[in-house]
């Protein structure tokens, strides 16, 4: 697994269990991150050394937006011992079982599984935006990287065309194919490359803040995000009943990745993503193309 927050923060090391923890939530959403907030003193593996210091609790955002807290600490829980005791607090959790909007348990199964679910709920129209941004930028870098693997595995030839056009993938940046076509001889070279130029061609323009970022509940509602950046962000998020109510230039473009498969992205069209259960859309900007 990747680290992504430091072992230490602010000079102080972070307890293990809140690091791992803090990582797998931000491997399903990758536009949180942490600040700490708090510490406990540890005994010290340190010679010469009683008590060492070590974050116990982070300050949580989506994007701008501080969504919460998150806290792993040593206690005696519930007359049972010293256990790792794992708190999820959020606004969004508030109910009969948790009226102090704080899921608490020992279980960090049950604890991951609360963050994701109330750590991706953001309110304003920023983290709306920044989150929605860092979701499908992830999962474009995800099938960018198997287009590239794949392209890398057709041979030797051309190696130095093979590997400007692996990174021009990898880096979602355009690239001429015309200038690998002598290796088509390989099997199913046709279908590799051709599958390596649209999502070459469908991620580029995602990079260049263009079309609509759409995820749909269970119920069909649709909330769309405009990539424009020269809009006010509060005019950027829109909720709508159904496909309808998106700009025309998108519905046949939402019915048509409804059709597809999840990663699967299509040239003009789009891709179609399945995030923490949810189904999410890329709609491209401009007109559809056709090819003859």
């Amino acid at each position: 697994m990747n680290i992504v927050i430091p072992e230490k923060l602010s000079g102080m090391p972070v307890f293990s269990e809140l690091q791992d923890i803090a990582e797998k939530i931000f491997l399903k959403l990758p536009s949180i991150s942490y600040e700490a907030c708090d510490y406990e003193m540890f005994p010290s593996e340190v010679e010469g050394e009683d008590y060492t210091k070590k974050i116990t609790r982070f300050a949580v955002f989506n994007g701008n937006e501080e969504v919460g807290r998150l806290s792993v600490k040593r206690e005696n829980y519930r007359n049972q011992g010293k256990q790792s005791v794992y708190r999820v607090k959020s606004p969004h959790i508030n109910n009969r079982i948790n009226p102090k909007d704080t899921k608490t348990t020992t279980n960090p199964k049950q604890a991951l599984n609360a963050a994701i679910k109330h750590f991706g709920r953001v309110s304003t129209a920023t983290g709306i935006i920044d989150n929605s941004k860092a979701q499908i930028g992830n999962q474009f870098s995800s099938i960018g990287y198997s287009a590239n693997r794949a392209a890398e595995r057709i041979g030797d030839d051309h190696e130095v065309d093979l590997v400007a056009m692996a990174f021009a993938v990898h880096k979602g940046e355009p690239f001429d194919f015309n200038r690998i076509k002598k290796v088509l001889e390989y099997k199913d070279a046709d279908k590799i490359l051709d599958t390596a130029r649209i999502v070459s061609a469908v991620w580029a323009e995602f990079k260049r803040s263009s079309g609509l970022i759409v995820t749909e509940e269970r119920d069909g509602t649709l909330t769309a995000v405009n990539l424009d950046t020269s809009l006010p962000n509060d005019s950027r998020v829109t909720r709508h009943a159904d496909s309808y109510g998106l700009p025309e230039l998108y519905q046949p473009k939402l019915a048509m990745l409804r059709m597809l498969d999840y990663k699967q992205p299509a040239e003009s069209i789009g891709a179609k993503f399945s995030i923490n259960n949810t189904n999410w859309y890329y709609l491209a900007g401009g007109d559809i193309i056709t090819h003859s």
